[in-house]
């Protein structure tokens, strides 16, 4: 969308073709600006960080799609069937919507969307029911691995 180098190499392969295999519509642009602007996936767009609660931080694609087939294996959040295909999802996708109120929708079953606030903390800690008890703290007080149900779980 917008040149940031000074010979506008960064937008440059931006076009979509018909034949262009992976596409999305673009975040910011449908989002902030209300364009329906169609870019391609390409790899290194793929499972970006981003923060929806943030005016600057957005993903690429308006659907999420380039949060699934992620290439870095540290930002995969989990697995799951995305149109039958087993596919990976990015951490940054699990939970996050009960945050901003915008539903995030890829997984066949909606494996992303089950999470919870244990009982007896915050509603602001959200945490994907595969990843309490787990040995990492994704509560800001580490309580998601203190509660009562971790000292009767095994680990391994």
């Amino acid at each position: 969308g917008h040149e940031h180098c000074y010979h506008g190499e960064d937008e440059m392969n931006c076009d979509v073709e018909n034949t262009t295999l992976h596409t999305c519509l673009h975040y910011g642009k449908k989002s902030i600006y209300t364009i329906n602007k169609k870019v391609p996936i390409f790899n290194f767009t793929r499972c970006g960080v981003f923060d929806l609660s943030s005016y600057y931080s957005f993903p690429y694609c308006y659907n999420y799609l380039d949060q699934t087939n992620c290439t870095d294996v540290k930002r995969v959040g989990g697995h799951c069937l995305i149109d039958g295909f087993m596919s990976s999802i990015s951490k940054y996708v699990i939970c996050d919507f009960k945050l901003i109120n915008k539903p995030v929708n890829l997984c066949d079953d909606n494996l992303e969307n089950e999470c919870n606030s244990p009982p007896g903390l915050s509603a602001d800690c959200l945490v994907h029911k595969h990843r309490l008890c787990d040995g990492v703290s994704d509560c800001f007080d580490g309580s998601d691995e203190t509660l009562d149900i971790c000292h009767s779980t095994t680990l391994g």
